[in-house]
């Protein structure tokens, strides 16, 4: 009689089972190596992998290779197949290590860092009251270039002002500036104002102060110019060359841009800007409110009359900007557009404020 195998798993136990039966459940994957078997009506269990020849393939047990489990199977662990990859736990207790090392060396910098700079700091400290500020500032100065970043908080004004004083004292005022400009541009000493005692180190902070507001305020005027253009380039790919040419007329303020649009009061919507070159003297037009072109650059300068012949509309603005001339005349509006009324040999009329203006540039 043949020898009856029995398998345990989850608490169930599954036979009797022929050791072919057995060895076939082992090759397709359905009996894994710590499965639990037992031969015959032994007492104890034993994990599969201690028998040697269960999960060797002979000619009466090779099977084709099984299909892969399901996606459902992996995931419940029905399969027998892990479903997470089994990552080696000492990469993890090395990285963890790793890390911990980084952590503690970091602390420990710090903390010796900082008591350095503290007794260095002391030291001097005792030299500038005996009046030897020399040699006090040549220690301060050593602390800022050495462990500047580890200078406790409360103590960097009176290092950095003691420095400024007895350099713009002894004439090394270009030193002091490179040191007052270095500290300024440090993000993390930003907020450091030095404790300046001097007259003249007060009169050099403040010199840095005003340049680097002055800075600050170019900046932020260069970036919404900058922002300003790129808005106007989105909407309008020829917005810059009109503000170009105005601006090499010397006419546009830098800091008055010009509406991008516009409200028109006859039809309570607002009215896009349009571009458009004129074929023959190849001037731009912009279309705008007379409002706007008020509120922008005040009122326009030497009217006169436009031969046109409709009375009671000819009159046209002219501009004149540092020789060169500007000409603001009226456009009327159709049912459907804006109907610029501009020949070559003259300007159309318009003294409406409502409607939509037209300006040239010659």
């Amino acid at each position: 009689m043949a020898t009856a195998w029995y398998m345990r798993r989850n608490q169930k136990v599954v036979g009797p089972l022929s050791g072919k039966q057995l060895k076939e459940l082992a090759l397709a994957g359905k009996l894994q190596g710590d499965d639990l078997v037992r031969k015959g009506n032994e007492s104890d269990f034993v994990p599969a992998n201690q028998i040697k020849q269960l999960f060797i393939a002979d000619d009466s047990t090779s099977r084709p290779s099984p299909p892969p489990p399901r996606l459902g199977e992996r995931l419940d662990g029905s399969s027998g197949v892990p479903a997470t990859p089994n990552f080696p736990k000492k990469w993890v207790v090395v990285g963890a290590c790793v890390l911990g090392v980084m952590v503690i060396g970091g602390i420990f910098l710090t903390v010796t860092q900082t008591k350095a700079a503290r007794k260095e700091i002391a030291e001097a400290a005792k030299l500038w009251k005996k009046g030897e500020h020399a040699e006090a500032v040549a220690i301060y100065q050593t602390v800022i270039k050495k462990r500047g970043p580890f200078i406790p908080d409360e103590q960097e004004p009176l290092v950095y002002g003691r420095v400024i004083d007895h350099l713009v004292q002894e004439g090394r005022e270009q030193e002091a500036r490179q040191i007052l400009e270095k500290l300024n541009s440090s993000s993390s000493s930003s907020s450091v104002t030095p404790l300046v005692e001097s007259e003249a180190g007060r009169q050099l902070l403040a010199d840095i102060r005003r340049e680097q507001q002055r800075k600050e305020s170019e900046k932020r005027k260069h970036d919404e110019q900058k922002a300003l253009a790129k808005a106007s380039k989105n909407q309008n790919p020829k917005a810059d060359t009109f503000m170009a040419q105005l601006a090499q007329m010397g006419g546009l303020p830098e800091d008055t841009p010009l509406p991008r649009r516009f409200f028109d009061r006859n039809s309570g919507h607002f009215n896009v800007p349009r571009y458009c070159r004129r074929p023959i003297d190849r001037n731009w037009k912009y279309e705008f409110s007379y409002e706007d072109w008020v509120k922008a650059f005040g009122e326009p300068t030497n009217v006169r009359t436009s031969p046109h012949n409709n009375p009671g509309m000819g009159h046209v603005w002219q501009h004149n900007y540092n020789g060169k001339i500007v000409y603001v005349s009226g456009c009327l509006k159709t049912s459907i557009h804006w109907k610029p009324l501009i020949e070559v040999d003259r300007l159309a009329p318009g003294t409406n404020p409502r409607q939509s203006w037209t300006v040239i540039v010659h």
